[in-house]
């Protein structure tokens, strides 16, 4: 894979203003959502000022789109944000695969893959982390499959469609990433040639 945003499935990339219509109306639907978050009376005006201000991309949030491979689709998205400038060594990580006829294909997986190749590729972040409600098992699955490893639960972290709902920690550490054949394929491509080893 010589492509930093691309991988088998899916590429990431720059949210363009073309996107911003479908990123609204997933905040407001529910199948969108998969019924573990509340729907949001996003804004479009809002969402294009903001977009207009800095696409999305800063050290401090980013969002990315996820298109399919197969047919260059906007499936969805994934991004990232720094919850405290106490914490700079770490960030947590989000992803949306917004149909629910893409999801269990892996999209989400690789998207988040591709994003924690990236972060610790291009940052000296040390920790990277997801949270996702406790019963969402599929979710639960994604993240063991980006070789994050399950830390805990946080209960009645936050207030969520009606509910005080316990969220599930999942990180991985720089050291695991370096480490980790899932990763292989997505880090190579990037290695300096005179640092492998003989």
């Amino acid at each position: 894979m010589a492509h930093i945003h691309e991988g088998r499935l899916v590429r990431i990339r720059p949210v363009e203003e073309a996107d911003l219509e479908a990123l609204v109306a997933w905040r407001r639907d529910s199948q969108a959502l998969a019924g573990f978050n509340p729907p949001v009376l996003a804004s479009l005006h809002r969402n294009r000022a903001q977009w207009a201000e800095d696409q999305f991309l800063s050290a401090e949030y980013s969002l990315f789109a996820v298109e399919a491979l197969a047919d260059d689709r906007l499936v969805g998205k994934v991004g990232f944000s720094r919850d405290s400038a106490h914490y700079d060594h770490m960030v947590r990580t989000i992803s949306q695969i917004a149909d629910p006829a893409d999801r269990g294909k892996g999209l989400a997986t690789e998207a988040r893959m591709l994003l924690v190749n990236y972060l610790f590729l291009s940052t000296q972040l040390e920790r990277i982390y997801s949270e996702t409600d406790e019963g969402n098992a599929p979710a639960r699955r994604s993240l063991e499959k980006c070789g994050m490893r399950f830390e805990g639960v946080l209960r009645h972290l936050v207030y969520d469609v009606g509910r005080w709902t316990d969220m599930a920690v999942y990180a991985i550490l720089r050291d695991e990433w370096d480490e980790s054949d899932l990763y292989a394929p997505y880090r190579e491509a990037f290695t300096r040639p005179w640092t492998k080893p003989e």
